[in-house]
């Protein structure tokens, strides 16, 4: 044996990709990225269908006049709605911009401040309830289904806000 073949190390090859396999690489990338294009597509799609019901059934409902002018409605009931909302939306904030943009905090919610989501669900429920009482000498049964569609409409409008991250 020469000296040149007692110094050489057992090496591990890797398989060095053949050009079809780099074009199956290549397609299954594409398909991903496509797949999750038209999931977003799809997400934005349905978010815009509930928020043009949302503002469909407030131009229909007159819903601002009938809340400020109509005497039937339950200005108790609604005042607590309106006071929960505020909340919601204080909490909202709080956790999506104060914490990680001002306080610089990367702990998760669940950590840092455990109460807020449970606080936030309360809230929610209590606002959408109230509102419900507050419209229901308005619009009888049809109240819990126009609240829904106006809670939806609320929520997936956030779909359209232009993150900076």
């Amino acid at each position: 044996m020469s000296s040149r073949t007692r110094r050489m190390t057992p090496r591990t090859y890797k398989q060095v990709p053949t050009s079809s396999d780099q074009a199956e690489v290549d397609a299954e990338q594409a398909k991903k990225n496509r797949s999750k294009r038209m999931e977003q597509i799809s997400s934005k799609v349905h978010a815009l269908f509930w928020v043009i019901t949302a503002v469909a059934l407030i131009i229909y409902l007159d819903i601002w006049n009938v809340v400020m002018h109509d005497p039937r409605v339950n200005r108790v009931a609604l005042n607590l709605s309106v006071f929960s909302f505020a909340a919601n939306v204080t909490i909202c904030l709080y956790l999506t911009f104060w914490l990680p943009f001002v306080k610089k905090n990367t702990l998760p919610w669940e950590v840092y401040c455990p109460r807020m989501i449970p606080t936030a669900t309360a809230l929610c429920l209590t606002c959408m309830v109230s509102a419900i009482v507050a419209m229901w000498s308005v619009w009888g049964f049809l109240s819990p289904l126009i609240i829904f569609f106006l809670c939806l409409g609320l929520i997936m409008s956030s779909h359209f806000i232009p993150w900076p991250f």
